[in-house]
């Protein structure tokens, strides 16, 4: 497979950006893993503002390598990919587990759209990918392993189950006598 250098994956992401209508906004404000990507149709319409003409943001730290050009495809795949961007159905989630389930099904997303425009797919990209992805595995873990401790009837302590037993003795006299 051919490789690129970081001008012409720079140079690639600017022009996917420019098809398909998406604001990419380069900051050296940022640091190289900060980036968010903002859909309009995720927007009302009164928020929308300067963004109204386009199909939504990305703002990135400038993309100076292959891990950079894969965390900017990866935010316009957040803005592009039909599952990129499950923000309202994250809200309307019923649970812990399904919010995070969603996290990490608009992550894939976003990362399958960026493997798929991307010019080439290395090592390296591959490596953010999963280090990203990682974390929203861990959070659906998490979230699951908290829903299961709560189901999980908790052990009786013997004293309480003691103290218990002798109520129940005595109200059960009670109602023998009454």
């Amino acid at each position: 497979m051919m490789r690129y250098d970081a001008f012409q994956m720079a140079q690639h992401a600017r022009s996917l950006s420019r098809a398909f209508h998406v604001r990419l906004i380069e900051d050296t404000g940022l640091a190289r893993h900060e980036a968010m990507a903002i859909p309009v149709d995720r927007l009302p319409p009164s928020k929308r503002g300067a963004l109204a003409d386009w199909s939504g943001a990305v703002l990135c730290h400038p993309i100076e390598d292959e891990t950079g050009y894969a965390v900017a495809l990866h935010e316009i795949g957040h803005v592009l990919a039909p599952l990129g961007s499950l923000v309202h159905e994250r809200m309307r989630a019923s649970s812990a587990v399904e919010e995070h389930t969603l996290k990490l099904m608009q992550e894939e997303a976003a990362w399958e759209w960026a493997e798929h425009y991307a010019l080439d797919w290395t090592t390296a990209m591959e490596q953010v990918k999963q280090f990203g992805l990682s974390s929203y595995h861990a959070g659906l873990l998490e979230a699951q392993a908290e829903a299961q401790a709560s189901r999980t009837p908790r052990p009786v302590d013997p004293q309480t189950a003691v103290r218990a037993a002798a109520i129940a003795d005595r109200l059960a006299r009670q109602r023998r006598v009454s």
